[in-house]
């Protein structure tokens, strides 16, 4: 179910993800969107509306679908750990990042100290600021 909805967000005929209404010149200009982007504007928008194991489900499914996660992808992912008060896994992330190749970037390392900070880790906080 959730690969046939990427597919069609893809293709741009999913109005829950894209909200413009689809006609032929949208989905004209969707053949050159950048499909990592939009698949994190997915995640984002699964996180958004509370729906937090879609976007992990997503998240999961992007190798099957061809895809490579970016710094953006993980910091979506931080951000939905932190949504849900798992800040343990969030920092994790930090960790799959770098071991993936992907260097941290300001805004992944916010996403994390703001995930510790909210469920009052400071010793984390701390540990990944000085990271």
């Amino acid at each position: 179910m959730l690969r046939s909805r990427f597919w069609l967000a893809s293709k741009g005929a999913a109005f829950t993800f894209v909200n413009s209404p689809m006609n032929a010149r949208n989905f004209a200009t969707l053949k050159n969107v950048n499909t990592i982007k939009l698949a994190n504007s997915t995640i984002r928008n699964f996180r958004e509306r509370k729906k937090f194991n879609e976007a992990l489900d997503l998240v999961q499914q992007l190798p099957k679908l061809g895809l490579n996660a970016n710094a953006d992808t993980y910091k979506q992912l931080i951000d939905v750990y932190k949504d849900q008060g798992q800040f343990e896994r969030a920092v994790d992330v930090i960790s799959q990042m770098k071991k993936s190749g992907i260097k941290p970037n300001a805004y992944t390392y916010y996403a994390a100290i703001s995930a510790c900070t909210k469920a009052n880790a400071w010793r984390q906080a701390l540990n990944l600021f000085e990271d």
